[in-house]
């Protein structure tokens, strides 16, 4: 797996991230669900699930998993079997926003959700 530089795994109420962090040279990770962006350090607020548009057109399926292919770069694999009459993906995504020093809101974290065939 040396290839995987950013590793997300979820489901409805939690994900677990894992990325390379190329400064330290090392694996990093983070959990995240409601509970801890609401920690008291924290203070997140969750917006309502929100879903973005994965990249390219289904172009085929084998043993669970389906590519997506936008024909211009590479194929992307999703861990994810649509019905036949599914031709694009979309990914559920819960953003949290947090309220800086001047009171400017923005989006502090993200976590995904589901995959969807739409």
């Amino acid at each position: 797996m040396e290839w995987i530089f950013d590793l997300r795994l979820f489901h409805p109420d939690a994900e677990w991230h894992w990325w390379w962090d190329q400064e330290a040279r090392n694996g990093r990770h983070s959990t995240l669900d409601d509970d801890v962006a609401g920690a008291t350090s924290r203070g997140w607020l969750p917006l309502d699930e929100s879903r973005r548009l994965l990249r390219g057109e289904v172009r085929k399926q084998e043993a669970g998993w389906t590519q997506l292919h936008d024909g211009h770069s590479r194929p992307l694999w999703v861990p994810f079997e649509p019905e036949d009459s599914v031709t694009r993906l979309v990914l559920g995504v819960v953003e949290y926003t947090a309220r800086d020093a001047h009171g400017n809101v923005g989006v502090a974290a993200e976590r995904f959700t589901q995959i969807k065939g739409y």
